[in-house]
């Protein structure tokens, strides 16, 4: 089996869900895990927009709540 790396489609995605906040979140949120990213830095980021929407029922995304969920997820030094 051939696995797919694009890190172009993750920082897609990933800078997708950041501008247009809990909405596009929702519409990928089923289909993407951690697994779904190769690049490290990306599923950190992921993570952190997981705790984001999943926990705090923030709309909207910025650096300040992405640094914050990475330092509850104890990622920030990353």
């Amino acid at each position: 089996m051939n696995i797919l790396i694009d890190p172009s489609a993750e920082r897609a995605v990933l800078s997708i869900v950041c501008r247009f906040g809990e909405t596009s979140y929702l519409e990928v949120a089923d289909l993407l895990t951690e697994q779904s990213f190769v690049i490290d830095s990306n599923v950190i980021l992921w993570k952190c927009l997981q705790k984001i929407f999943s926990n705090e029922k923030v709309r909207s995304i910025d650096v300040a709540s992405i640094h914050s969920a990475a330092k509850e997820l104890n990622l920030d030094h990353i």
